[in-house]
């Protein structure tokens, strides 16, 4: 039982009496890292975003323009190890549920500091007003998250703002359906 295994790493290996032979044989030693203990997150530890979207600043259209995505820093936590996955939440509430995405760690992620990417699409597709962040860390093993993050809350305003263009007016143009479609003749246009 799980009860009775202590962490750390253990060697496990068996021996064997074949049923026609006196002489055991010994199998290959493996080693088995046996962990129990959920990650330990730091405090406070909300998603850290940039500056320039963090409140009073707003989360706005302009600033996906560029990548179309914002970075958000996650705060070192107590041994993260290869295969923890952190889980991120993105809703319009502090207590929501909605899964905005997930993060497995590999052996790239140790020399630096760990951050998500949340993709523009996303954030549109989630709306604007007042969105609250959050993540878990499950580590590689199963053990049962050790809680959530503080709550980051962000002013969303990334819905692209209509265009709403005037036809362009040519004084000399004529037409039935002016100033929508019009006609210009060579001959009319001499004032330039």
């Amino acid at each position: 039982p799980v009860s009775a295994l202590d962490e750390g790493v253990h060697t496990l290996s068996y021996r064997l009496l074949p049923w026609n032979s006196s002489e055991p044989r010994t199998s290959i030693t493996v080693d088995v890292n046996i962990d129990k203990t959920a990650p330990v997150l730091a405090t406070p530890g909300t998603l850290e975003f940039p500056e320039a979207v963090s409140p009073p600043n707003k989360l706005a259209a302009y600033y996906l323009e560029d990548e179309d995505k914002v970075s958000a820093n996650i705060p070192a936590y107590t041994a993260p190890k290869v295969g923890d996955v952190i889980t991120w939440y993105w809703g319009p509430s502090s207590s929501g549920t909605i899964i905005g995405g997930t993060k497995t760690l590999n052996d790239q992620d140790y020399d630096q500091p760990l951050f998500i990417d949340i993709s523009g699409d996303w954030i549109r597709r989630q709306g604007d007003g007042n969105r609250y962040t959050w993540y878990t860390v499950t580590d590689r093993v199963g053990n049962p998250p050790n809680g959530q993050s503080g709550v980051q809350r962000l002013i969303v305003s990334a819905a692209p703002v209509p265009r709403v263009l005037p036809p362009p007016k040519v004084k000399e143009a004529t037409g039935t359906n002016w100033p929508v479609r019009g006609t210009l003749d060579p001959i009319d246009a001499a004032d330039g």
